[in-house]
């Protein structure tokens, strides 16, 4: 279409530079020029319309996994159902503190402490309020969180870890791991509490 609009308007624009050119003649000549500038701006407003279409595209695949990475968002109970654990994002990434201890193991009327981190400045440091859970990103491939690391008060030792749903996005399954070999470590699974 456009190589026929350039012919004719070749046509036009060699006419019009000789003398003898006539009314319809000129005519012809701006109305191939303003088809020409219509056809530009067709063909510009369809590629505006594919990046626009492209951009649509991905805001509803990135708020996609937006929402699917939101779904380890909540409060969970340990495995032991000893405590709470409020998952939350902060930059992108997925952190988890302790929000509540079961008063039964309460020690003297208080939270029990963190006596087994290795830093001694920390052994008096209450349990609840202690972030066990840090730097969990979503990959969507994987459809799993990784990247993490997660700290077991219980024996104060700090893993690699990844989590992930099954078929229930009400129970959490996380791995702890060192040295990158996922396979050789520790599994627990958190339940979400429900409202």
């Amino acid at each position: 279409m456009e190589q026929d609009f350039y012919q004719v308007g070749r046509y036009l624009v060699c006419s019009t530079k000789s003398n003898g050119q006539t009314f319809e003649q000129i005519q012809n000549c701006y109305l191939f020029q303003i088809q020409k500038i219509i056809y530009k701006l067709l063909k510009k407003y369809k590629l505006m319309k594919r990046i626009g279409l492209v951009l649509l595209l991905s805001l509803v695949i990135s708020g996609a996994f937006a929402q699917e990475a939101q779904k380890i968002a909540g409060i969970w109970w340990n495995d032991k159902k000893t405590s709470k654990i409020e998952v939350k994002e902060e930059n992108g990434k997925f952190s988890g503190t302790v929000i509540y201890i079961n008063p039964e193991k309460y020690v003297n009327g208080e939270p029990e402490k963190d006596f087994n981190n290795p830093d001694p400045k920390l052994k008096s440091k209450s349990r609840l309020g202690l972030q066990i859970l840090t730097g969990l990103k979503y990959n969507p491939s994987d459809k799993e969180w990784q990247g993490g690391r997660i700290y077991d008060p219980d024996n104060g030792k700090t893993y690699d870890c990844f989590a992930w749903f099954d078929k229930d996005a009400n129970t959490l399954y996380l791995k702890g791991y060192v040295v990158g070999i996922k396979w050789l470590g520790r599994s627990t699974t958190w339940t979400r509490v429900a409202d």
